[in-house]
């Protein structure tokens, strides 16, 4: 095989290695944080859920509960600060409160469990009320785009994307993928 041909095929691989990196990286998908409203903080949307109704946000947190209504799957999570990879911080204390993630269908209570960190991006849906103890506290409700759901180090992660049918029915399972956890090397 003659350097010319061996160059094009390394920068063939090359190209198609950098690629698939890249698209890795994005712990929720490049459509919804375009869509996403990165000004608005989890504290505005706590005050006023009903005053962000539609927009899109990405979230993230500890899994606190797992609760199956209908044809959905409900997770308490409290709120913790993302870092630049979309990450929930860990050993951060720093919270805004509690927010409840909508997904479509059942999900694995054991995989979702307590204690679990989640990413979600989805739209503002609503606020539901709560009793934490003696008070009553809001939680904004987000439908569920997509998300990640992070395992500790070792383990690897979970990407869950969500799509609409062609007629605009309810979101279905596209794909689960499983990525390993470098930042743990």
């Amino acid at each position: 095989m003659n350097t010319r041909k061996q160059g094009m095929i390394w920068a063939a691989v090359s190209g198609l290695a950098l690629v698939l990196t890249l698209n890795g990286c994005h712990p929720i998908s490049k459509s919804v944080t375009k869509e996403a409203e990165n000004n608005l903080t989890f504290a505005e949307i706590r005050e006023n859920p009903d005053q962000h109704l539609g927009k899109v946000v990405v979230l993230g947190g500890t899994v606190i509960g797992t609760e199956a209504r209908n044809d959905e799957t409900v997770l308490e999570v409290q709120q913790k600060r993302l870092s630049g990879t979309m990450e929930p911080r860990d050993g951060d204390d720093k919270t805004g409160g509690r927010f409840l993630a909508v997904f479509p269908g059942p999900l694995d209570s054991a995989e979702y469990s307590e204690g679990r960190r989640i990413t979600v991006g989805g739209q503002i849906e609503g606020k539901e009320l709560m009793t934490s103890g003696e008070q009553d506290e809001v939680h904004p409700v987000i439908r569920v785009m997509d998300s990640r759901l992070w395992d500790s180090c070792g383990e690897g992660l979970y990407a869950y994307t969500f799509y609409k049918d062609y007629y605009g029915g309810t979101k279905s399972p596209y794909h689960k993928a499983h990525f390993y956890n470098y930042r743990c090397r």
